[in-house]
């Protein structure tokens, strides 16, 4: 939708939000997020910086900005590695290989 727009044209999307997620990694090495700032007012790729007691956040695109209270008792959430068959694959492939190596000696 944004393609056919420049700095002057840009239109807000409801559908298409834009928000600021805080990280750290915790005590134990675990990376950790929260959302600090969800909103249908910016969208799409936005920036945030703390400053203070505040939130400051904008868009690459969008004109509008938002400030906001910086809310220190959000929990956290600990982020999941992400998963899929990528590695059994692998796996299968670098037995299949071992296995062609030992046939062919």
């Amino acid at each position: 939708m944004r393609a056919t727009q420049d700095w002057d044209t840009v239109e807000n999307y409801p559908d298409n939000t834009g928000g600021a997620e805080e990280f750290r990694m915790n005590d134990e090495g675990v990376l950790e997020s929260r959302v600090l700032i969800n909103t249908n007012k910016i969208n799409g790729f936005s920036n945030a910086v703390k400053v203070g007691n505040k939130v400051i956040l904008g868009s690459w695109i969008d004109p509008n900005y938002a400030v906001c209270s910086y809310d220190d008792s959000i929990e956290w959430t600990t982020l999941s590695a992400p998963a899929g068959p990528g590695g059994f694959i692998f796996l299968i492939i670098v037995i299949l290989g071992a296995q062609l190596g030992v046939f062919v000696y």
